[in-house]
């Protein structure tokens, strides 16, 4: 079952690593109305799976407060992301973004009561320098214009550890079918007032693009990510999907003959290497006993 849930979140990684690509064949529509349409069309392409294998009880939640919680950090996550591009930098919002790893560790040790393995800290910082070395660290900078975008991107990390380590919790009692579907659900639903519909002639030629980004980039990735959070320990779950910045790069290589510069290169070997160092102490780890699974605050 580890091996199914470390294939699931590599599986993760391929198709949130669409995002990108479908994203850049949108034009004319602005991205809170994306984000409402992503979210939206990945509910119902579950609800469509769920209807069309005749499970529909499946989507019948279990605690459900819990599961408001996780759909809050989830569409919350999406929401100051998006945020965060628009008011600091593409480097800045990815390095502050990706301190998720770190907040899933204190989240798992707080609420999960599991222990901090050393090849996870080791790997994290492996990680994350080949991270900085892809987005190009050299133009990240702190400067009091940035600041709010700078701390959208750090609430959209924290929340995305959060998210996960609810989702870990509610795997408990719910199918990663389930959390997905209300995650998508809810926070399209909270998108509603902010949403500005886009004429005909615009959302026609964006219709393609927007299921893709819905069903493959969303639907798909986010039931693979919470099935890879039912099998594996909360603290590597988000070093894995690190992979995830290697497909848009070696993508637009193949699709779109951008230059791999030396540094880039480098960065996609070192998240490698993080995410097998990731794994050198979770074989050894025993599982985390059911009791140990009660979150210390929210939910039960």
């Amino acid at each position: 079952m580890k091996a199914q849930g470390i294939i699931s979140l590599i599986g993760y990684s391929i198709a949130i690593g669409t995002l990108g690509f479908f994203t850049r064949m949108v034009d004319g529509i602005d991205l809170m109305t994306i984000v409402f349409f992503r979210t939206l069309l990945a509910a119902l392409f579950i609800l469509g799976f769920v209807l069309m294998t005749k499970k529909a009880a499946d989507l019948i939640p279990n605690n459900p407060i819990l599961l408001l919680f996780n759909a809050f950090c989830q569409g919350g996550m999406m929401v100051t992301f998006i945020g965060a591009v628009l008011y600091t930098s593409i480097t800045n919002t990815y390095f502050f973004n990706h301190t998720a790893p770190i907040f899933a560790i204190l989240f798992s040790w707080l609420f999960l009561k599991e222990n901090i393995h050393k090849s996870t800290v080791i790997s994290i910082i492996i990680s994350f320098v080949g991270m900085m070395l892809i987005i190009d660290f050299n133009s990240f900078s702190l400067r009091s214009d940035t600041v709010f975008g700078d701390l959208l991107a750090l609430a959209s990390g924290i929340l995305f550890a959060g998210s996960m380590v609810s989702s870990k919790v509610l795997t408990r009692t719910n199918s990663s079918v389930t959390i997905t579907f209300w995650q998508m659900a809810l926070t399209a639903a909270a998108l509603i007032p902010f949403i500005q519909m886009p004429s005909a002639v615009v959302l026609l030629p964006a219709a393609l693009p927007l299921i893709g980004m819905g069903c493959i980039a969303t639907g798909l990735s986010y039931v693979l990510f919470v099935y890879g959070v039912e099998h594996l320990e909360a603290q590597v779950v988000l070093i894995i999907p690190t992979l995830g910045l290697l497909f848009p790069m070696v993508g637009a290589w193949v699709l779109y003959a951008e230059t791999l510069s030396a540094s880039g290169i480098a960065g996609c070997m070192l998240i490698v290497i993080g995410v097998l160092t990731s794994q050198l102490g979770f074989g050894r780890s025993a599982a985390v006993p059911d009791n140990k699974l009660q979150p210390a605050s929210v939910g039960q």
